[in-house]
């Protein structure tokens, strides 16, 4: 089984709504390690799941695997500022942005579907 599939089927990642949503999620507690306090604010998850349904299935797959690789962006940079001796502010922030890139890209994939 490959990451993607195990990804894809988790209840929590069911939905493309609930992968942005999660992902917000992450780039919030990513802000929060230097003391920001955004709030995972996303688009309308049902104008999302709307807009993933209708696309097509290569545009479904290509949302899909960009998801999954966001989350193991996430996951990695994560890791590696866990594993720092000390993290700085600015690589913490390089991180939550880069994050907030990958999902404006999620979102934007998702409104060319619609």
């Amino acid at each position: 089984m490959s990451q993607f599939t195990r990804v894809t089927a988790d209840p929590d990642f069911a939905t493309a709504s609930k992968r942005v949503a999660k992902l917000h999620e992450v780039a919030c507690l990513v802000d929060a390690l230097i003391g920001g306090d955004r709030s995972p604010l996303i688009a309308d998850p049902a104008e999302l799941d709307l807009a993933h349904g209708s696309g097509s299935t290569l545009a479904r797959a290509r949302f899909d695997d960009f998801a999954g690789q966001t989350a193991a962006l996430a996951a990695a940079g994560i890791e590696a500022l866990l594993g720092a001796d000390n993290a700085s502010p600015a690589a913490i922030d390089h991180l939550a942005r880069q994050i907030d890139a990958q999902i404006a890209r999620l979102e934007a994939l998702l409104i060319q579907l619609a």
